[in-house]
């Protein structure tokens, strides 16, 4: 199962400040799976920024895979092996939408993905809940990339900026995450969620 090749694998995780310890954690005792796998923290203001900072040193670095992990996500062990199992350009991890967090999966928790075949907006309706992750992989329209694997190849393709904050003059806005996904569906890359890598997320309560 997963990859036989060895892989050059950068993990990065992008951040306003620090991260928790429980990310860091999981990161360690993640199964790397004989791949040579670096370690990098982009720390800034604007998280567009620090993710195509990322991008850029994954490109720049000759590694195969880029796998950012927000500062507040936590990975089940065996993140890696699955993500690569079968190797896509673009694969996502699962885990509770930061406003249901608390809310047990067992009563339709949704999650960080959207539905394909959305029309144009990511409205709330669009995301997938735990309920309907019964496949191991989904194509999606989208989502939040707190748990993010993607190919260098794709990055070349796609170009830079592959994050970006967008506001529109209606005052809407287009969060640097879903931006990347549409930029990833515009250069016929399709967008995975692998259901079987379930992430722990975070909320703290700052006083």
């Amino acid at each position: 199962m997963g990859s036989t090749n060895k892989k050059k694998i950068l993990i990065a995780i992008p951040s306003y400040g620090a991260a928790e310890m429980e990310t860091f954690r999981s990161i360690y005792n993640m199964d790397r799976c004989g791949h040579e796998v670096s370690f990098d923290f982009v720390r800034g203001y604007l998280i567009d920024a620090e993710r195509n900072s990322i991008c850029e040193m994954a490109i720049n670095g000759g590694y195969d895979y880029m796998l950012q992990i927000d500062s507040d996500v936590i990975l089940p062990p065996d993140a890696l092996r699955n993500l690569l199992d079968p190797e896509t350009d673009i694969v996502m991890g699962v885990y509770t939408e930061k406003r249901y967090i608390g809310q047990h999966p067992e009563q339709g928790g949704h999650t960080n993905a959207h539905k394909l075949g959305v029309a144009h907006s990511y409205i709330l309706e669009s995301s997938i809940t735990y309920a309907e992750l019964t496949e191991p992989r989904m194509k999606i329209k989208g989502g939040g990339t707190g748990c993010l694997l993607v190919s260098t190849a794709a990055l070349q393709k796609m170009r830079y900026p592959w994050f970006k904050f967008v506001e529109y003059p209606s005052r809407e806005h287009l969060s640097e995450d879903l931006y990347f996904c549409e930029q990833a569906h515009a250069h016929g890359i399709p967008v995975w969620l692998d259901t079987r890598v379930r992430c722990g997320h975070i909320n703290r309560q700052i006083i």
